[in-house]
């Protein structure tokens, strides 16, 4: 996975650019060098703190995906999986044309021709031509919405027939009864 992908726009802008500027300026300048020195000092010691906080953050994405696969491959209905709170991106999974991702997302992308071209790989036309589905939430403290969508959208009651838990993520999979 490219880091430059998970790193946030806002810390380059805020920090890096404005500071590598700061010492291309100082450099022309007559700055004292235990100053220099002292700040130069502090970005090492930042970058250092931020490389081992990336790392942090690179095992627990690592650990998040190896849950996210054996979650899917757990599930003893065939189903199609929707993801909800989760941000795919994030996570180091190497996907292509030929390897698809295993979940869909919902939300704003709903109705784009992408969605509709997945919802026909998939076998289907639209949300209200399915009769069981799954979704895998991640946990972060919010209740899942999708399944409320999904009965208001179809007009039925999806009925909960299965439910697995990791740390991380929650596998529900519903029914039309």
């Amino acid at each position: 996975m490219n880091f430059l992908f998970v790193l946030q726009g806002r810390v380059l802008v805020l920090f890096l650019f404005p500071f590598l500027g700061f010492l291309i300026g100082a450099k022309n300048k007559d700055i004292p060098k235990f100053y220099a020195s002292s700040l130069l000092a502090l970005f090492g010691i930042l970058i250092t703190i931020h490389a081992w906080n990336a790392q942090k953050g690179a095992e627990k994405r690592n650990e998040i995906q190896d849950e996210y696969f054996e979650l899917i491959s757990t599930s003893k209905y065939e189903a199609i999986t929707f993801t909800e709170n989760l941000y795919e991106f994030n996570l180091p999974m190497d996907f292509s044309m030929n390897r698809r991702v295993p979940t869909l997302s919902t939300g704003w992308i709903s109705r784009s021709p992408f969605q509709k071209k997945a919802f026909l790989k998939r076998g289907f036309q639209e949300l209200k031509d399915l009769n069981r589905f799954s979704l895998l939430v991640y946990k972060n403290y919010q209740s899942a919405i999708f399944p409320l969508y999904m009965n208001h959208l179809t007009g039925n009651r999806f009925e909960l027939i299965d439910y697995h838990e990791t740390k991380h993520f929650d596998l529900y999979t519903f029914q039309r009864p």
